[in-house]
């Protein structure tokens, strides 16, 4: 504690380095009670994100990046991700005055960031409004897939979840993957299932690795590349942390993964896979993308049926094979509307 300014500061430390990894040189820099709290109650993953900004600003207080407040003498705004920091830098010292997370993307309002949301039902249903959280802290939880922005992704996992779990459950959080673009989503997708790890399966490690700490047990579905992205995360800890996720269940909705990987990675980290895999037979994202089966009829029928994933096209007013929860058991491709 800062023994000239009473209990309003404290000296920043930095806890993911080590006693011979920080300087001394540069300027010193302060977190002001409030503001702790604000990094205290972020999730490991934000937490390092956060002490790395700070960290930089012990060399070069007033970054390019950091907004300068309108009244300040020499006062700044920075972020990251969702949370946002004002400090004020003075004679040799850096002081950051305030804190907060915020709901919507401090980044920038133009492009969503992977990060966890509570969505609740009512009386009238699922949503519409996602509250943006720091932990997961209910007993169903959910990843989405591809092209989902978090609009479509409030709307799309609810069904995903009551397919999985049942209609009883009536909040779940949602780890938002947004959308970066059809081929930007299949780039990602393809690094996760080549066990190149992309920040966004880091995040969600660092959220399981949280959530196992507190002994809380979660059921999670994931869709589509969101079970490339999780296996990847499960994959990514067992590599780094080598502890077990015995806290987590998983099922798989239409996954982007191939199954026999996954259970040798999930068995590795103790995590339980919830029943069968919920896959359309005519579905291309599990079949080919995936790589699930050798049958020649299910391959060439996703093909076939691929262009039904999109919403134009000569199949649009076809139902998708891959959207919703898979309900079809017949192979009769002529019967379609199921």
């Amino acid at each position: 504690m800062d023994s000239n300014n009473g209990d309003f500061r404290q000296r920043f430390s930095n806890t993911n380095l080590s006693a011979d990894q920080v300087s001394n040189n540069g300027y010193k820099l302060f977190l002001s009670k409030e503001a702790q709290q604000v990094i205290d109650g972020a999730g490991s993953y934000e937490s390092a994100r956060i002490n790395q900004k700070l960290q930089s600003l012990i060399a070069m207080p007033r970054p390019e990046s950091a907004g300068k407040r309108i009244g300040g003498a020499d006062g700044y705004r920075m972020a990251v991700g969702y949370y946002r920091f004002d400090y004020v830098v003075f004679s040799g010292e850096i002081t950051v005055t305030n804190a907060s997370f915020d709901q919507t993307d401090a980044d920038t309002a133009k492009r969503e960031k992977p990060g966890l949301y509570r969505i609740r039902k009512s009386r009238d249903g699922w949503g519409p409004v996602a509250v943006r959280v720091e932990a997961v802290e209910t007993s169903h939880a959910a990843v989405n897939g591809m092209q989902n922005d978090l609009i479509a992704a409030t709307r799309l996992m609810p069904l995903h979840i009551e397919s999985a779990f049942g209609k009883k459950v009536n909040t779940f959080t949602l780890y938002h993957n947004p959308s970066v673009g059809f081929f930007g989503d299949l780039w990602e997708s393809s690094r996760d299932k080549l066990s190149i790890t992309t920040p966004l399966a880091k995040h969600l490690a660092a959220i399981l690795d949280d959530t196992q700490k507190k002994k809380k047990e979660v059921k999670w579905v994931v869709h589509s590349q969101g079970g490339a992205v999780f296996v990847q995360a499960v994959n990514y800890h067992n590599k780094t942390r080598a502890k077990p996720l015995d806290m987590h269940k998983v099922k798989f909705h239409s996954g982007a993964n191939n199954a026999l990987i996954s259970q040798r990675i999930l068995d590795k980290a103790s995590v339980e896979k919830v029943g069968k895999d919920n896959n359309h037979p005519y579905d291309l994202v599990p079949n080919v993308i995936g790589m699930n089966t050798i049958n020649p009829v299910r391959i060439v029928g996703s093909i076939v049926a691929a262009p039904a994933l999109s919403s134009s096209g000569p199949l649009a007013h076809l139902k998708s094979p891959h959207t919703l929860p898979n309900k079809r058991e017949t192979w009769k491709f002529w019967q379609w509307k199921d």
